[in-house]
């Protein structure tokens, strides 16, 4: 089985082992086939293709791409051609799949290859050090990357944003942030030792020479364990639970919540936060398995949901869960021209299986760009029904937002690529076009990166202080 990361949304999934080796040469006349492939695709069953893109300006890119397709090509070099493409519609959910098990990788692992050890987070063009892996600690929570292997920070990030689908700018940077090692490899091929220019915390420029990570230790920093945590304030009588995916089994996540909350019963704790700044998506029942502890009301998120009808829908396996959807749709929904609509009222909430664990306190959600698809959707719930009061930075989705993916490889090079096939309206609206905003929007400080401070927990925290 092989492991893909679908980076643009923040998950992973599984499919197939590659026919092709790291050493297959695709001749121009196949990735010319493939380039026609994916457009026709995007054109014909993308559901709001053009919501966040010009039209003229993404058809003439996609013209001067196969007109530079006069070489043979590998894989790998074909698919960050096809990247920017997909990356030029600002639709997260859009995209060519990054993989960690594929022959390329394997190569690099076999032959020693190590990524860059930082975890970082990027403000506009500045890369900031919140932590290094690296088992001699060289770097300072605090610092800034002015350069790596010579070239200029500025320089990387450009080239990786543009490369990197997303919903708009600081969901597009959250991705390039959460996977930037491994990014830095995939991009220009770069192994340790890495040269890099940093700024420390007090101002002095250094020069160091970086061992960075194995693969295997990136990924398991990549895809911590456990999915789900709580942490308890008692000076503040606050529980926050982070949940880091909406993955797993739901009766298990169910004994897990109910463990939590059992503590927060037993303790008298009046305030809960869910912490879902790092949670990319996943099964959006989940959210409302959480969603309903708090409250049994109906909750609020999306009003229609539609279907763009496609012959890649058509072609799908009766048994497919997604042709079901949309045979279903054909028969029952309200169509126009080639879309078929639905409406929705409210979702309902679960039931509990133990009542007593429903919670009255006051309930905190934290949000940030890397907030996503499902997680988005609990947002959306939060602020549309009036839960309880959202902290952070807004999440990184368009609230009319594209959903049911559906991943097909293109015939000749077998890359896997998502394209959404339905789009949804949402149940309610701001001025602000992209993201679920914060009743609190909590501005970066470097400065807490030195001093360890969650910058979101300590602003929660003093809320509560303040309010008490």
């Amino acid at each position: 089985m092989k492991k893909v990361i679908p980076v643009f949304i923040f998950l992973f999934s599984f499919g197939s082992v590659y026919a092709q080796s790291a050493n297959t040469i695709f001749s121009a006349e196949q990735l010319r086939a493939d380039l026609d492939t994916l457009h026709s695709w995007v054109l014909s069953s993308h559901p709001k293709l053009y919501s966040n893109a010009d039209s003229v300006e993404t058809e003439k890119k996609w013209r001067q791409v196969r007109s530079e397709l006069k070489g043979s090509m590998s894989r790998s070099a074909f698919m960050k051609v096809l990247a920017p493409l997909l990356a030029q519609y600002n639709d997260g959910h859009t995209f060519v799949e990054t993989d960690f098990e594929s022959p390329e990788l394997d190569v690099f692992k076999t032959n020693g290859g190590r990524f860059l050890s930082y975890e970082v987070t990027i403000q506009e063009n500045e890369v900031w050090v919140k932590k290094d892996h690296d088992t001699v600690a060289q770097v300072k929570p605090g610092s800034r990357i002015l350069s790596i292997n010579s070239k200029p920070i500025n320089e990387i990030i450009t080239e990786l944003y543009n490369a990197m689908s997303g919903d708009y700018k600081a969901n597009r940077l959250a991705s390039v942030s959460r996977l930037f090692g491994f990014l830095l490899w995939n991009q220009y091929g770069w192994s340790a030792p890495y040269s890099i220019q940093l700024k420390e915390p007090d101002g002095t420029v250094r020069s160091i020479k970086s061992a960075a990570v194995s693969v295997d230790d990136y990924l398991k920093n990549l895809f911590p364990s456990p999915l789900w945590k709580m942490d308890i304030f008692p000076e503040e009588n606050l529980a926050v639970i982070e949940c880091r995916s909406y993955s797993g089994n739901m009766e298990r996540i169910r004994e897990k919540l109910d463990s939590f909350f059992t503590i927060i019963k037993q303790r008298n704790i009046q305030h809960v936060a869910l912490d879902l700044r790092r949670n990319g998506g996943g099964n959006s029942m989940i959210g409302t398995l959480f969603l309903s502890y708090l409250t049994q009301k109906p909750l609020l998120s999306v009003n229609s949901k539609s279907f763009r009808e496609s012959k890649r829908l058509h072609a799908l396996p009766a048994d497919f869960w997604l042709k079901k959807q949309f045979d279903n749709a054909l028969k029952t929904w309200k169509r126009d021209g080639e879309f078929l609509t639905t409406y929705f009222e409210s979702d309902n909430p679960l039931q509990l299986t133990k009542p007593e664990l429903f919670f009255n306190g006051d309930f905190y959600l934290l949000t940030s760009a890397r907030t996503y698809s499902s997680a988005h959707m609990t947002a959306m719930q939060v602020k549309c029904s009036k839960l309880g009061v959202i902290i952070g930075q807004p999440t990184g989705e368009q609230i009319d937002l594209t959903g049911e993916i559906l991943n097909s490889k293109l015939p000749h090079t077998n890359i896997l690529v998502y394209i959404p096939t339905a789009m949804f309206t949402a149940s309610c609206r701001w001025k602000e076009k992209m993201g679920v905003q914060p009743d609190h929007v909590v501005a970066f400080d470097s400065k807490h990166l030195t001093n360890a401070v969650d910058t979101e927990i300590a602003y929660l925290r003093q809320l509560i202080k303040t309010k008490n």
